[in-house]
């Protein structure tokens, strides 16, 4: 049985609180299921990437990022390990999402 998806689903959505670590514990669930189904290892590059993405656009969503958000992103970042160039390829992520939640939410 895979955790990957549920614990890192579960660490983005703590930043709004446990009822969105539940939802994100849920959506990391599926993320696990395809990945049992697939076979393929639950690292991959896809998943890296809309992981960043969707906390950017997650943070964003009320109109500002805090710097709690900003800590559980640094958090998630520490949990997976990174090398110095994907931190900085995630934070890239992060900021780019949070930048064009504000032009879709029209803010």
């Amino acid at each position: 049985m895979q955790w990957t998806g549920k614990l890192i689903g579960g660490a983005l959505g703590l930043a709004l609180g446990p009822f969105g670590a539940a939802i994100g514990a849920a959506i990391g669930h599926q993320y696990d299921v395809n990945v049992e189904r697939r076979g393929a290892r639950p690292a991959d590059e896809q998943f890296f990437l809309s992981t960043f993405r969707l906390m950017g656009h997650v943070a964003k969503a009320d109109g500002r990022v805090t710097e709690r958000e900003i800590a559980a992103a640094r958090s998630v970042m520490q949990s997976l390990r990174l090398n110095a160039g994907q931190v900085q390829l995630a934070i890239a992520l992060f900021s780019e999402a949070s930048s064009r939640a504000s032009e879709w939410n029209g803010k």
